[in-house]
């Protein structure tokens, strides 16, 4: 495997059972284009879900964080890639020997992050949804580099198609009465993404980012 320049990259690949470390190190290197969804990403989520209290499998969440991206197309519809993902979960649990019923609890997580809000009642479900909307709830200044990531990921739409998207994406979220589910997510981090989505919707905002240019190199911390 190749080493990772994120600690908790490294670490979370190395949790994984056989060849499934190799697997994703290799989806994820090949992915230049996922400038959000990408290596940082998934190291982020293992980071968090370390640091945290969330009474889920270990074994089952790692597998949930690291495959639950795991095929990325910006063009396709909106939860083919969530399906496209836990398929290919599906298919590599059998060299892995997994247990079946960790098998659907991982691959029923995956596919409730098309989502995002209605995790069916598992806790594992809840938990991987939650920490895959935590740069929600960031800095203002780690919300607006996770955007203009985001943004990079589309170059073959306009800005203007861009922020218009985001802008109707994110008017749909806050509708949502609750936009985090499990019980041992950070009770700050509801207000703070309300806010940070709030205060990104004001007239301009979105226009402004995007005409600053791109992403930095290093997003700052949350």
């Amino acid at each position: 495997m190749s080493p990772s320049p994120e600690p908790a990259l490294s670490a979370l690949l190395h949790h994984l059972p056989g060849e499934a470390g190799r697997w994703v190190a290799e989806a994820v290197g090949r992915e230049p284009r996922c400038h959000y969804h990408g290596p940082s990403h998934l190291a982020r989520l293992w980071q968090l879900f370390e640091a945290g209290g969330w009474a889920v499998d270990r074994d089952a969440m790692a597998l949930a964080i690291a495959f639950h991206d795991f095929v990325l197309n910006p063009a396709t519809a909106r939860g083919a890639d969530e399906a496209a993902s836990a398929a290919w979960f599906r298919a590599a649990a059998g060299p892995l020997r997994l247990p079946p019923d960790q098998v659907d609890a991982v691959a029923a997580a995956i596919l409730a992050t098309a989502d995002h809000f209605s995790p069916a009642g598992s806790a594992l479900a809840a938990a991987l949804c939650d920490l895959d909307l935590s740069g929600l709830a960031g800095s203002w200044d780690g919300y607006r580099a996770d955007t203009l990531a985001l943004r990079r990921e589309y170059p073959g739409v306009t800005d203007a198609g861009f922020a218009a998207g985001r802008a109707a994406f994110l008017r749909g979220v806050l509708q949502h009465p609750r936009l985090f589910q499990h019980p041992a997510t950070p009770p700050d981090w509801e207000a703070r993404a309300r806010q940070n989505l709030t205060r990104s919707l004001e007239p301009g905002v979105l226009d402004r980012w995007l005409a600053e240019g791109t992403a930095p190199p290093a997003r700052p911390g949350a």
